[in-house]
């Protein structure tokens, strides 16, 4: 099932294998291949695909040892905390299409649409908070 989608939510149960099919399926893309964690489409929008921690004897751990971006979610889904990189957080003032992979064989999922919360952030930590639970795929395809 390779069509492109018209929009997509958070409650919605589509999964992704790859990067590249949640950039080709709903944003227009016509990539063979991606293997960054984010794209810029806009000024102000971006793709971001993080990979979530793993959790080892309770402490947070990165899954990609290149980069060592720890990203945990807090229980409700509201925040994300991005920690430990410098490439970590750079790009502030745009929305984020997240669609995160809890671990190396599981797929991406579409979990909302956040903005880098100020308040929360510091030098060590970025913080970013869902402002949307869909998004609107029409104006890519």
């Amino acid at each position: 099932m390779n069509e492109r989608l018209s929009s997509i939510s958070i409650s919605d149960s589509i999964s992704f294998k790859k990067s590249v099919d949640v950039l080709n399926r709903c944003f227009g893309k016509d990539y063979a291949g991606w293997q960054r964690a984010f794209l810029m489409l806009s000024e102000n929008e971006a793709v971001w695909f993080p990979k979530i921690a793993l959790i080892e004897g309770g402490i947070a751990k990165a899954q990609d040892k290149v980069y060592g971006c720890v990203n945990t979610v807090s229980e409700d889904g509201m925040y994300i905390e991005e920690r430990n990189s410098i490439a970590c957080g750079k790009v502030e003032n745009i929305k984020r299409y997240v669609f995160a992979k809890a671990d190396r064989k599981s797929p991406y999922k579409y979990i909302g649409t956040f903005v880098k919360d100020m308040k929360l952030s510091a030098n060590d930590k970025a913080v970013y908070k869902r402002v949307e639970d869909g998004i609107d795929l029409r104006k890519w395809n």
